[in-house]
């Protein structure tokens, strides 16, 4: 039922450290991408959402072994981005997350599409410090943080997408930072490029991403502050 509380517990065994941890509803994926960036340098581009989508490496990134918010892997992306293909949820609710750390203050985009029509963002805005910022279809900015990011610091940021309701909430560390509400003629998203560090191919993050995630659904705050504290 929609009301029972689902735990999943496993063990680690042999030479593993971390494991992945991917939800279905009978046989449907409720993540549409899902990076840990971890298992080493060939499983770190591997999608463990059960899409299989294929994320390809622009300009050669530095993959960090133990570089992660967790000790754990991590990409460091200089001029570098991560390529997701046409995955991203249109028309459709969504949920991004990410962990971020930042050493450049620059738009750093962090979960984004390639379009400017119809296109969607998660980035940090460029206005001598550097400030959480979401939005789509032209509007890249519904929500955004008044609080500067410092510099190499980690943090955990999300934004989430109601489609029905057009309520957008940003997340900075678990925590709503602020509400926009997107008009209903501004709502649909049809760009379906998925990009990790970039916005089509340009305005290229500077710093280190971890465990990127995007859902074509809303996550409660509930859910995003376990996230946080998982």
């Amino acid at each position: 039922l929609d009301t029972d509380a689902l735990t999943c517990e496993y063990e680690l065994s042999g030479g593993a450290t971390t494991a992945a941890t991917a939800w279905y509803k009978d046989t449907d994926p409720l993540m549409a991408l899902y990076l840990p960036m971890e298992g080493g340098e060939s499983n770190a581009l591997l999608d463990f959402s059960g899409n299989n989508v294929g994320v390809t490496a622009v300009d050669n990134p530095t993959w960090l072994a133990d570089g992660g918010h967790d000790g754990n892997g991590a990409f460091e992306l200089y001029d570098q981005y991560l390529d997701a293909g046409e995955n991203f949820p249109t028309y459709s609710s969504y949920t991004k997350t990410a962990w971020i750390r930042l050493n450049a203050y620059s738009a750093n985009n962090i979960i984004t599409g390639d379009t400017n029509g119809g296109g969607h963002a998660l980035w940090t805005r460029n206005e001598g410090n550097t400030t959480l910022s979401a939005g789509h279809n032209g509007t890249w900015t519904y929500v955004k943080d008044t609080s500067p990011l410092s510099l190499n610091t980690w943090y955990f940021v999300a934004v989430t997408f109601d489609y029905e309701s057009g309520e957008m909430i940003l997340y900075r560390d678990g925590n709503p930072v602020n509400f926009g509400s997107v008009p209903e003629d501004a709502r649909n998203v049809t760009d379906e490029t998925l990009l990790i560090g970039a916005f089509g191919g340009g305005y290229l993050m500077r710093g280190k991403i971890d465990d990127a995630r995007v859902y074509a659904h809303v996550l409660s705050p509930q859910q995003i502050l376990a996230m946080y504290n998982g």
